[in-house]
């Protein structure tokens, strides 16, 4: 209540979350200050109006890496207002957490919160790491020969160890992986990318010489130490045995050792080979001998044939390719006990290719030095033989240009079989009637004779 002609002031303070709008009278606005100065002249009825404050925060967010995968829920909202952001990992990413700088707000890739304050979110992904198992199974051949263990499940890129233990009277051979020989150790250490089937195989050391395990030394094991050079062994193969001159490697100085035991002629463990001496011409390989050789061995990276036969009269030949490798060998030696004598012979015919490697036994194999990569110039045209499945359970198939005649022929050198009157390229033959072992295929045609050596199991 003021007295006429007064100077009166009225005010008005907001409160939190609220700003002052203007003074009203009746309908009329009469100031926009919220502290209004007047004089009185009359009666008032003021009213001050107030408005809510209405509060916006921004949002964003953000995919680290960008690749990892995809984000929602950016955008300007009303505070107090419950806001969601949902994080979605792509392809081969997972989804870690959300940050805001250097700290952790949530785990859950659809993070809810209600918005009081700007916010800078960051949805981490973590590239997905596939994990890869294999299976390893092991084996002990024969299984009274010894225990195996390390058999498992095990993570790719795994150092794995099976270890083979010998059982009493009986020794560690070798691991071998279907056909393929990959470790001598007992504990044989591999880093695992790939399913593994090994087999540890024991024998039991028998008579030096007896290569079959057939508790007899004769041309029998001489024909299973071939078929082991060429990558076919029987089951009952004796490494120990095969072993016969002792020097712990089956190599054609073993076939000569063994032939020597046939012959009551013990092998000392001392018998050696040396280097032989060599020219190439015309793919034609040309050696001079300078003592008897009465086994010999020629490893090379192309097909081979014998050009001069007189060389190896009384001498059985196996060439042919050896198994799981590219590589092809001749092996020679003699049954009755002969020999190459000293002086020069051009014995071989190489394909094409290089000479990849070449040894030579008396009996034992010696290696000549430095003859990788030497080109070889093409010869005369040379006839090539292909003889498969190899080893066969009885059908092969013989293909070779102009074939007149095939002969079969044991590693005894007696023929069990002939074909002729071919005249073609390829002949179908059944070894079916034939005895498990190593045979020596002859094919002949017109311009060349090939053999090739065949296993039946």
């Amino acid at each position: 209540t003021y007295e006429e002609g007064t100077e009166v002031t009225v005010v008005a303070t907001a409160n939190d979350g609220y700003t002052f709008a203007f003074w009203t009278e009746g309908d009329e606005i009469v100031s926009t200050d919220a502290s209004y100065t007047f004089t009185i002249t009359e009666d008032h009825d003021f009213v001050a109006n107030f408005e809510e404050v209405i509060v916006y925060y921004e949002v964003t967010v953000a995919a680290n890496p960008a690749e990892g995968g995809e984000v929602t829920g950016e955008g300007t909202y009303e505070e107090g207002t419950e806001v969601t952001v949902v994080a979605t990992a792509n392809d081969g990413y997972n989804f870690i957490n959300w940050t805001e700088g250097n700290a952790v707000v949530s785990e859950d890739a659809s993070y809810t919160f209600t918005v009081n304050a700007d916010r800078d979110l960051i949805a981490n992904f973590e590239e997905e790491i596939i994990i890869v198992y294999y299976t390893v199974t092991v084996a002990a051949n024969p299984a009274e020969g010894g225990e195996v263990t390390g058999e498992g499940i095990y993570e790719e890129g795994t150092e794995v160890t099976v270890v083979a233990t010998a059982n009493d009277g009986y020794v560690f051979v070798n691991w071998t992986e279907g056909d393929v020989e990959v470790s001598t150790d007992a504990s044989y250490t591999f880093t695992i990318t790939e399913d593994h089937d090994l087999v540890a195989n024991f024998i039991l050391p028998g008579i030096l010489g007896d290569a079959n395990n057939d508790h007899v030394v004769n041309v029998a094991d001489v024909q299973a130490v071939v078929s082991y050079l060429y990558g076919y062994y029987l089951p009952t193969f004796n490494f120990i045995n095969a072993d016969a001159n002792e020097d712990g490697v089956i190599d054609i100085g073993d076939i000569q050792a063994i032939l020597m035991i046939i012959r009551d002629d013990y092998p000392e463990k001392s018998m050696g080979g040396k280097p032989v001496i060599y020219t190439i011409e015309n793919g034609v390989l040309n050696i001079s001998l300078t003592e008897e050789l009465s086994a010999m061995q020629i490893k090379v990276d192309a097909p081979i044939e014998i050009v001069n036969t007189d060389v190896f009269d009384g001498f059985t030949i196996v060439i042919d390719r050896v198994q799981g490798t590219d590589s092809y060998m001749l092996l020679a030696y003699s049954l009755e006990g002969k020999t190459v004598k000293p002086g020069k012979y051009a014995i071989l015919n190489i394909a094409d290719g290089t000479i990849e490697q070449m040894t030579f036994s008396t009996p034992t194999a010696a290696t000549v030095d430095g003859i990788e990569g030497d080109p070889l110039g093409i010869g005369e045209e040379t006839v090539t033989a292909n003889v498969y499945p190899n080893p066969t359970q009885g059908m092969i198939t013989v293909e070779a240009e102009h074939i007149s005649e095939i002969v079969i022929s044991n590693m005894m050198g007696q023929i069990v079989a002939r074909y002729a009157d071919i005249n073609g390229s390829s002949a179908n033959i059944n070894m079916n009637g034939f005895e498990k072992g190593t045979y020596l295929v002859r094919i002949i045609t017109g311009s060349s004779v090939i053999v090739k050596n065949v296993v039946k199991m």
